[in-house]
């Protein structure tokens, strides 16, 4: 009996001891995970794996093993500059997600895109409510951060929701229904397509390339309108190319000159495509001017009547054509915007005769056109 009780006594010593071990061992480990905090300065080479609707939290390849923990600042940054300031408000040992209270250039806040960070001290907030940061995290629509069983964090984004006003709201002191604008005053990234409708005039030199004699080359004015679709590109890899735009279109002209016994008419369409670059501001900036510069080339049709009181004649005739151009763009949060553009056109085309014994008719065109534009971003 007094050995059964000292074997009893034995064994619950060693469950006694043994949980205090196992409690030492985990405090000591998560002691030595804060220990390892990094200083200010520090510099690591992180991947953003996931980005939330608004940009405003990101999960990054780095965490609690790497000496990331909740309540650090840092800068994020590339070989050209900041992109971005944040806080750790959740971490693993090999993940971590941040909130971006700062967005300096958000093109550069995507998935899978390799940036650089640096250990910071806090923004000081300031006093004045007008100027705040907000020290509270903004998080627009609904994310939900997932740690699984194997201790790494998902963030799980589900829509929007009326998170995205508030934050608008935050930002520029008023409500900003169905069209989202950063802090630093660029569109959303999801709206990549400029409807375009465009007016001008163009003045054009009318030759006979074939034709002796250079006085039959004639100036020819018409009005010019226009639609047309532009593609941006805001997400891909290279900064430089960002910068390109896409662009389909369609335009037509007339013109008709009148004189004694005598009444000519003629209309033009046009089918192109083109690219801009732009520069002194990237493509999807608002309220701020955006200069560019390109070109187009493109397959239209011709028609041309003239009348006398005797005869009358039409032709009909198929052209090709190429253009250089250059402008500005404004672009409003709204996802409003207008253009003001030149361009030099050159236009060649062939008239088919009515009679096979007749030869067909060529000529050219060349001159500038100036055209405004109405554009909306969606």
């Amino acid at each position: 009996m007094h050995e059964r009780r000292l074997t009893t006594i034995g064994l619950s010593w060693d469950l006694t001891f043994s949980c205090k071990l196992v409690t030492a061992l985990m405090i000591g480990l998560l002691f030595s995970l804060n220990s390892f905090a990094l200083d200010v300065d520090s510099k690591l080479t992180l991947r953003i794996l996931k980005t939330s609707i608004s940009k405003k939290t990101i999960l990054i390849n780095r965490g609690l093993e790497d000496g990331l923990v909740v309540g650090d600042h840092a800068k994020f940054f590339l070989t050209d500059g900041v992109v971005a300031r944040g806080l750790v408000i959740k971490a693993s040992p090999s993940r971590s997600v941040w909130s971006l209270y700062r967005v300096i250039r958000i093109e550069e806040i995507r998935d899978q895109k390799v940036v650089n960070l640096k250990i910071s001290t806090p923004v000081k907030v300031t006093a004045d409510p007008t100027k705040s940061l907000n020290s509270s995290p903004i998080i627009a629509g609904r994310e939900v951060m997932v740690e699984r069983s194997d201790g790494q964090i998902d963030l799980k984004i589900d829509g929007n929701s009326n998170a995205d006003k508030e934050e608008m709201k935050t930002l520029y002191g008023r409500e900003v229904v169905s069209h989202k604008t950063y802090a630093d005053g660029t569109m959303e990234l999801d709206k990549t397509w400029d409807i375009i409708l465009s007016m001008g005039t163009q003045s054009l030199a009318v030759s006979d390339p074939n034709a002796v004699d250079s006085t039959t080359e004639a100036t020819q004015g018409s009005i010019l309108m226009g639609i047309g679709l532009e593609k941006y590109f805001p997400k891909l890899e290279l900064d430089f190319a960002r910068k390109f735009s896409f662009l389909m279109f369609m335009n037509k002209s007339s013109f008709a000159v009148e004189a004694v016994d005598l009444s000519v008419t003629g209309t033009s369409m046009d089918f192109g495509i083109g690219s801009y670059y732009h520069f002194l501001n990237y493509p999807y900036a608002v309220n701020k001017f955006i200069m560019f510069v390109g070109g187009a080339m493109g397959l239209g049709s011709d028609t041309l009547e003239s009348q006398t009181s005797v005869v009358s004649t039409s032709l009909s005739g198929t052209a090709n054509f190429f253009s250089a151009a250059g402008g500005v763009k404004y672009l409003k949060s709204s996802g409003l915007g207008f253009r003001l553009m030149a361009e030099f056109v050159q236009r060649g085309i062939t008239f088919k005769a009515e009679s096979s014994s007749v030869v067909n008719i060529t000529q050219t065109e060349k001159g500038l056109r100036f055209l405004a534009g109405l554009s909306y971003r969606w």
